[in-house]
């Protein structure tokens, strides 16, 4: 009796694993990785998430999760190597944020930090890992030469542009004869966009100057394509774009010229920008617009007109004065979100004259409980890079309010869930005090304690903290992979 229960034990087993190992997803290439939740392009963007390594089993090659049990930094490297020689770690985290389907097979991998694969390391197999005990890692690479950014924008698609010389980097100086349109939209490309045009200096400090004339061609892909020329007559002048993606480049919108939530409004179509005329431009417009933007409907009296042309000629005062006046709206419903639910003329086709063209103040969107936000955000060298002072939005005797977070229970933890909040797969980079950012004083603090595997930072523990102050309070420094928008 006692062998016939063993052997049908046995056999329950057997069956028990042919029916996971026939579930699980196949691989090419034995000792070969790939992470959970991202792209692993490296392109100038962090990627993060959960190691899987190309496993052998039996002859046929499976995808494995890596154990966290003795998963250190040291790993971590060689992982990021594995998928980028030139890649690093930036730091090791917990791979069930990031995915928790069960792969069925788990191993451990383990590593002196300085092999050039995972393969080299000693990989052995883990009957007591599971889904939720798996190694994560956020993978960086060294900028390389010609590597291209834009600072001193409103947004990640315009600003001067920044390359890597191999050591620093710095402003971009360029003939006018040069950087045309070519230049600038294969700038674009290289930075991940469909394509861009010249812009006007946007206003930074700071960076010494790199003087290069790239001459490219249509075709071209990124600046390491473009050939050097060194025969130019122009001036030189700081080299800027305005990059555009197929995706969103028609009607998105901006405020430019203006401070906080207002300024004069420009419209993107076709991957050109333009100014609306201020003729017909009606308050459901201007709200339609806020709302685009993510604001609240305009402020009392928030609706106006400037002028792009001086007795001179176009306005130096203003970077976009020369762009042109090209759409006029008709009408726009109440409860419009976008601008596309306008009854609006083809853009090229306006009838305005004299350069009125439309500005608009809106005011701050009421938050809703649960949100968080990023005091004096900001992307000093990676368009993908938020850090600042924490805010959360919470009620307040009945009012939803914008609180400052307090800074004594805050921890890389509390860190990882506020950036995951802001944005799917985004993750803490580091900890920072917040008044670094903001000193500002705000209608209340809150304290927050993670587990750290939350979705959201309205899943943790909130409470209001009367101790706090505005010199007591938590920033952090999120980060995401590009191609998650």
């Amino acid at each position: 009796m006692c062998k016939m229960i063993l052997s049908l034990c046995t056999v329950l087993l057997l069956f028990q694993l042919v029916a996971q190992v026939s579930s699980q997803t196949r691989c090419l290439t034995e000792g070969y990785i790939n992470i959970d939740g991202s792209d692993s392009s490296f392109s100038q963007d962090y990627d993060v998430g959960r190691v899987r390594y190309c496993y052998n089993f039996e002859g046929t090659l499976y995808w494995a999760a890596v154990c966290n049990s003795g998963w250190a930094m040291n790993e971590a490297h060689v992982a990021c190597r594995t998928l980028d020689p030139d890649a690093f770690a930036v730091t090791t985290l917990p791979g069930e944020l990031y995915s928790t389907s069960n792969l069925g097979f788990y191993v451990n991998v383990d590593c002196k930090g300085n092999e050039a694969s995972i393969a080299n390391c000693t990989v052995t197999r883990n009957p007591l890992c599971n889904q939720l005990t798996t190694a994560g890692v956020s993978c960086n690479r060294d900028p390389k030469p010609f590597d291209a950014i834009t600072v001193g924008g409103s947004s990640d698609t315009e600003g001067n542009v920044m390359i890597y010389d191999g050591s620093s980097w710095n402003f971009l100086y360029s003939s006018s004869d040069f950087w045309n349109g070519n230049t600038a939209s294969t700038a674009c490309r290289q930075m991940g966009y469909t394509g861009g045009a010249p812009s006007i200096g946007f206003s930074t400090a700071g960076f010494g100057p790199y003087v290069a004339n790239f001459q490219c061609s249509s075709g071209a892909s990124a600046l390491v394509d473009c050939s050097i020329n060194t025969g130019s007559t122009g001036s030189i002048f700081l080299a800027s774009v305005e990059c555009y993606t197929s995706g969103d480049a028609d009607f998105s919108v901006k405020l430019v010229d203006g401070a906080e939530r207002s300024g004069t409004v420009i419209v993107t179509y076709k991957g050109r920008l333009g100014h609306v005329c201020s003729i017909g431009f009606s308050e459901e417009a201007a709200n339609t617009v806020c709302r685009q933007l993510g604001h609240g409907d305009i402020e009392a009296g928030g609706i106006g007109s400037a002028s792009i042309v001086t007795s001179t000629g176009l306005d130096a005062r203003s970077r976009y004065s020369s762009k042109p006046v090209w759409i006029d709206f008709n009408s726009c419903d109440s409860e419009a979100q976008a601008i596309t639910e306008c009854s609006y003329e083809r853009p090229g086709t306006t009838t305005c004259t004299g350069g009125s063209v439309a500005t608009v103040s809106c005011k701050a969107r009421q938050c809703s409980p649960g949100e968080v936000r990023l005091d004096g955000s900001n992307s000093p060298l990676s368009p993908h890079l938020s850090s600042g002072r924490v805010r959360y939005c919470h009620s307040v005797n009945g009012t939803n309010s914008w609180l400052a977070v307090c800074n004594s229970r805050w921890a890389m933890n509390e860190a990882h869930v506020a950036c995951r909040t802001l944005a799917s797969y985004a993750f803490a980079i580091r900890t920072i005090s917040g008044n670094k950012y903001s000193i500002s004083d705000t209608s209340g603090y809150v304290d927050i304690e993670c587990n750290g595997d939350e979705a959201s930072i309205s899943d943790c523990v909130v409470t209001p903290s009367l101790a706090c102050n505005q010199f007591l309070t938590a920033g952090v420094s999120c980060n995401r992979s590009k191609y998650l928008s």
